[in-house]
């Protein structure tokens, strides 16, 4: 038997020889479980309490050690020892044994592991944001430069939106929309005061061709949101010819975002 696999030494005194257990630093290998260790530290224990009882004869108090030079297992005269000599060369190995078994024993139980799903989800809405870059005409001449050519100008729409959305701006009539104002064809004017009047038309296109309205049908496509600020200009103009008061007209339309 290989005893140093279990810790196990071989201790002789003149011709006498017993076996010894002490604590090795080979108890455990690398990887070896709880179990397996404290299964090791076990037989580590019994092997010494077999092999001393295979070499010892008890007699009263006195234990007689055998002497081995026949051989394993053979002996023709003994060494007496007390109980108490036996105990110090089983104690080594005794605390080895319940000192693994108090530290890795626990640990070997709570070793087994039980494993659950965990779900993580989050959700993302289509959403926008709108401003707007004022449309100024400007100066307006209805005696001469806007007598007979209108006067034209421009203004910005900003929307940012959650990317795949698709928002429509339409535009409202306006706080001084005039007799007929619908919201697919609107009748847009500026106050000065009182009755004074300016009309005036916003549109999607620099030719002055489609009018913007405040309807899905009367607004410039759907374009498709990016996550980045996009622009979109109007384009105002007022018509020629209006005799009117000298002074600041002035309109607001509400701009809107659907998405």
């Amino acid at each position: 038997m290989d005893l140093a696999a279990f810790g196990g030494r071989v201790v002789r005194v003149g011709h006498t020889a017993f076996v010894a257990f002490a604590p090795r630093a080979t108890l455990t290998g690398e990887g070896d479980s709880h179990a397996l260790i404290f299964l090791k530290a076990l037989t580590c224990f019994l092997r010494g309490l077999i092999e001393l009882g295979r070499a010892t004869l008890p007699l009263g108090n006195m234990f007689l050690l055998g002497d081995n030079r026949r051989g394993p297992g053979r002996f023709n005269r003994g060494v007496p020892m007390t109980t108490s000599a036996l105990r110090r060369i089983l104690k080594p190995s005794l605390l080895a044994a319940l000192f693994v078994m108090a530290v890795d024993a626990p640990n070997a139980a709570s070793a087994a592991t039980a494993t659950a799903n965990l779900t993580v989800s989050a959700t993302i809405a289509n959403t926008c944001t709108i401003t707007t870059a004022a449309l100024t005409f400007g100066a307006y001449d209805p005696i001469v430069a806007n007598a007979t050519s209108p006067l034209n100008g421009t203004g910005t729409i900003t929307t940012t939106c959650t990317t795949g959305a698709s928002p429509v701006i339409t535009l409202g009539q306006g706080l001084h929309a005039g007799t007929g104002s619908t919201d697919p064809v609107p009748v847009r004017r500026m106050l000065l005061s009182g009755s004074n009047y300016m009309g005036y038309a916003l549109y999607q296109d620099s030719g002055h061709a489609t009018v913007w309205g405040n309807t899905s049908g009367t607004a410039p496509a759907a374009v498709t949101g990016t996550g980045l600020a996009q622009s979109t200009t109007v384009y105002g103009q007022v018509s020629a010819g209006q005799d009117l008061p000298a002074g600041t007209y002035n309109d607001t339309v509400v701009a809107t975002v659907t998405f």
